[in-house]
């Protein structure tokens, strides 16, 4: 693992609330399975095998426009039926045998650069904060096509933005190739090889810059060996849900639950809340609040990771360089043609806090600058929203906290939206985050919590 994997492995323990999570951060991840159910028919092909007798059933859909789905890739072994918008492969086992042996793999082929790191394969680039990588790992009929037996890393269960899917053959074996449409950031492609005789599938990751001809040579060069082990308690293990993958070619729009806060729970600027820690409460009044074209008047250190994280995004007048984002239309993952550039502003904020426990408290002070649309007495979140496209860190987190006690190496990474309060103690700080400026009139502050309660949202006075 390199070091930029491990500052936003560092990064993912800050506390989010599930709103965001739910909204931003698994925007690429989330699985669609009952939306999926409700408007698809499953029809089962069933196939058998000499040796290890597996299946996997492919779903026929019926379009708005009535016209049945094409079968586009059917051999012996899988069927794979798509539309214009997604192609969805299930597996299914009823009466059939899979495989429980367990497999180890080797890589014998690299394209030039690349070193192994944690398991997987990387070759620096001239640009630090993208990178290029592959990822090749092996498992059993039983663990793939089980939804709580796949090894997290190999568990796709969604492709997005797949521009063509290529069945071929490689080393005798059922391959398909997931190719993505281009992007500016870093993504990867799937490719996914099928051994009906043996009973297991080889997953293979590969990032957008290495080409398909290289794809096939990597997958050429992968050497599969039966241990000789088994999976243990393989009758229960068989009962668990099978996997479904879903590849969407476009984004589709969908219904989704958009509303936040009532009129009656938006807290106003100059009003005390309180946010409960591990060891107490602590009451917050957001005191004032302001957009700031530039960031050269506030100090360095009070910024987290100033020089790796902050600087490479700044011009010289300290003001925001464009970034390249995509819309999330209702929740769900965009096309890569909608990418587009993006310019920001900082919102400061300052907040008066105070520990109203007799002990000691140790907690977030992470907050986050959110869109929201004002409809009658509710707050919704909007019916587009927008995540970076590369690997751009000012618009993750609050990227200034002038209370901060941690300060250099992991402990900044790690903790450097924390703060210790002592009993009774009162606090005055400032913080900085990012806006897009064409979000600005509809700004306000979520307050994640650090425990089951909802997010706290807070109205700034800047939404219009």
């Amino acid at each position: 693992m390199n070091e930029k994997e491990i500052k936003k492995g560092l990064r993912s323990d800050i506390v989010l609330s599930e709103l965001v999570e739910t909204k931003i951060q698994d925007a690429y991840e989330k699985v669609r399975r009952e939306g999926m159910e409700k408007r698809m028919t499953e029809k089962v092909v069933r196939i058998r095998h000499k040796r290890r007798k597996f299946m996997i059933a492919a779903a026929v859909a019926t379009l708005t426009i009535g016209t049945t789905l094409g079968v586009v890739a059917a051999n012996q072994f899988f069927t794979l039926t798509q539309n214009d918008d997604e192609v969805l492969f299930v597996f299914n086992y009823d009466d059939y045998e899979l495989c429980g042996d367990k497999f180890s793999l080797e890589t014998t082929y690299l394209p030039e650069g690349y070193e192994k790191r944690d398991g997987k394969y990387y070759k620096d680039t001239e640009d630090p904060n993208v990178w290029s990588g592959i990822s090749v790992l092996v498992e059993n009929t039983l663990c793939w096509s089980n939804e709580a037996l796949r090894s997290e890393n190999a568990a796709v269960k969604e492709i997005w933005n797949v521009e063509e899917v290529e069945e071929t053959e490689i080393n005798g074996m059922d391959a398909y190739l997931f190719t993505k449409k281009k992007s500016h950031g870093v993504y990867y492609n799937v490719t996914f090889l099928f051994n009906s005789e043996e009973g297991y599938i080889v997953t293979l990751f590969t990032t957008g810059d290495i080409p398909k001809e290289e794809i096939k040579k990597i997958a050429e060069g992968v050497k599969v060996t039966n241990t000789g082990e088994q999976v243990e308690d393989y009758e229960e293990l068989i009962k668990s849900e099978p996997v479904q993958i879903v590849a969407y070619h476009t984004s589709e729009t969908v219904d989704k639950e958009r509303m936040v806060c009532s009129q009656e729970e938006m807290v106003e600027i100059g009003e005390p809340f309180t946010k409960e820690m591990e060891e107490g409460t602590v009451e917050f009044t957001i005191e004032s609040a302001r957009y700031v074209e530039s960031c050269s008047e506030y100090d360095p250190q009070y910024f987290i990771d100033y020089e790796e994280s902050v600087l490479p995004y700044l011009n010289e007048d300290g003001t925001v360089k464009p970034y390249w984002r995509q819309p999330i239309h209702l929740g769900e993952n965009p096309d890569s043609d909608e990418e587009e550039q993006a310019e920001q502003v900082f919102l400061e904020i300052k907040i008066h806090a105070e520990n109203l426990s007799d002990n000691e408290v140790n907690g977030t002070f992470y907050m986050k600058a959110r869109s929201l649309e004002k409809e009658g007495e509710m707050y919704l979140l909007p019916e587009t929203e927008y995540v970076p496209v590369a690997d751009y860190i000012l618009n993750e987190f609050q990227v200034y906290f002038d209370a901060k006690e941690n300060f250099g190496g992991i402990e900044e990474l790690k903790q450097g939206l924390f703060r210790t309060m002592q009993p009774n103690e009162e606090l005055d700080y400032t913080i900085l985050m990012l806006v897009d400026k064409d979000q600005m009139d509809q700004t306000y502050l979520e307050v994640p919590s650090d425990t089951e309660d909802p997010s706290t949202f807070v109205n700034l006075g800047l939404a219009q």
